[in-house]
């Protein structure tokens, strides 16, 4: 089970980015897409720790 709340992440002289609320349960699929820069990775690499 993956969830989360209030997430936002900034790097140093950028604007914040807030993700939103995430909630998957076991067996459950999450398709992560939009635009190139929007965060997708860095949810990502968030989401691993």
């Amino acid at each position: 089970m993956i969830t989360t709340k209030n997430l936002t992440y900034q790097y140093p002289g950028s604007e914040p980015i807030h993700f939103p609320d995430i909630s998957v349960r076991a067996g459950e699929a999450l398709l992560v897409r939009g635009e190139s820069g929007c965060g997708k990775t860095t949810l990502l690499h968030l989401l691993a720790g």
